[in-house]
């Protein structure tokens, strides 16, 4: 924001420094009341639900409101209209490096904007209330706007450094925690909610879908991980997200969304989803992982060149193909010529069987012709060692695990 400074207030307007003197002394005793609006607008403001829903959460970002409103207000009844420095206070430090730990560390610094306009309309209204006529009143607020913006913008940018410097031993720190109490909690060991909600920043008893996200990469990207988590996260609509560290190429994640669809083209190369099923409280945040891990550990075990599976797609799957031997018999005998054939014609009588054997349908989902879907139809059937409506389920069966595997 631009506009000017107290040094571009001509020296014959003693009055207007006087102005936002009042002004700020009024607030000052109305500082309670300023502070609840203040409170009222940030905690309630867009992205903020988990630390408004966290008492200890929403207690420090009020301190840290209320430092913000104090410091100013104090200020100016000192220096009207002067640049105001940053506000590197503790309530302001403390409130960030807990947010940190909870990987909400953005959010509280989109809220200070949220807090600034509040407080820009309690300000106004002293303003006005102390103003002689409506140019002096002008004067002053075309000041204090721009201080009341540099003021906020200072007071980020050294927050949000001395954070970023400290962020790798805090997460660190963080993250030792909360995977400990995952790891008991997957264990079936009893947990107190409100512990388990203070240091995961993250309720269980809501719903949760459980995801694994992991790289063979011989040296990962942890920020790659944690980006495509958000992603993923963002695009099924998620509000609420806990991430833990198992590991340096690994990432565990729950999210308060059934799972939705995202294209495996927009994964980072290198990198595969295995997605549990959807659940509610304590048992739904077990189940949902375990059946993640069932599903990474399918991929892995078939080394599976596909990025990203869900539980319910490969269920039957995982269950067939426990028995290597028995399974490629299974197959052979099921398929006959067809197991050896192009894995595009595969697909097609695949995502035909799946989509209620619909020829629109298949075509639609593979972006073909009709006409092509229909030949490549009859051409898959030829290969078949039986009619396919003898036996479609088991076909559907087999063509799924070759699919799954490499």
């Amino acid at each position: 924001m631009t506009g000017r400074t107290v040094a571009d207030v001509p020296s014959e307007s003693p009055d207007v420094i006087e102005l936002i003197r009042r002004a700020a002394l009024a607030s000052r005793e109305n500082l309670p009341e300023v502070r609840d609006s203040v409170d009222q607008k940030t905690l309630s403001a867009l992205g903020m639900t988990d630390i408004a829903a966290d008492p200890e959460l929403s207690a420090a970002m009020a301190r840290a409101n209320h430092s913000n409103l104090t410091r100013w207000i104090d200020a100016n009844i000192a220096y009207p209209g002067e640049p105001v420095p940053a506000n590197t206070s503790r309530e302001l430090l403390d409130h960030f490096r807990n947010a940190v730990r909870r990987g909400l560390d953005s959010t509280g610094m989109d809220a200070f904007r949220t807090g600034q306009n509040a407080a820009w309309r309690w300000w106004m209204a002293a303003v006005f209330a102390q103003a002689e006529d409506l140019e002096q009143a002008r004067a002053a607020l075309e000041i204090t706007s721009a201080s009341i913006s540099d003021f906020v913008d200072r007071t980020m940018r050294a927050v949000w450094d001395r954070i970023q410097a400290e962020r790798d031993d805090l997460l660190h720190s963080s993250q030792a925690e909360k995977r400990e109490l995952v790891e008991l909690i997957l264990a079936g060991q009893a947990a107190s909610p409100a512990r388990a909600t203070r240091i995961l920043g993250h309720r269980l008893d809501g719903a949760h879908t459980a995801l694994v996200i992991w790289t063979a990469d011989p040296d990962p990207d942890s920020g790659l991980l944690a980006d495509t988590a958000r992603r993923i996260a963002s695009a099924w609509g998620a509000t609420r997200t806990l991430t833990v560290v198992p590991s340096a190429g690994s990432l565990w994640v729950w999210v308060d969304a059934e799972a939705g669809s995202y294209p495996a083209a927009q994964l980072p190369h290198g990198l595969q989803v295995a997605v549990g099923s959807h659940g509610r409280g304590l048992a739904g945040f077990r189940r949902s992982h375990l059946d993640a891990v069932t599903v990474q550990q399918l991929l892995a075990r078939l080394d599976s060149p596909n990025r990203i599976a869900t539980i319910e797609q490969v269920a039957l799957v995982n269950l067939v193909t426990k028995d290597p031997i028995a399974a490629a018999e299974f197959t052979r005998r099921t398929l006959g010529q067809l197991a050896a054939a192009d894995q595009g014609l595969r697909e097609v009588l695949r995502v035909h069987l799946h989509g209620g054997c619909r020829t629109t349908h298949t075509a639609q989902a593979l972006h073909l012709h009709r006409n092509t879907v229909v030949r490549q139809l009859a051409k898959a059937e030829r290969l078949l060692p039986a009619p396919l409506e003898d036996g479609g389920v088991a076909v559907a069966v087999a063509l799924d695990m070759l699919h799954w595997q490499r």
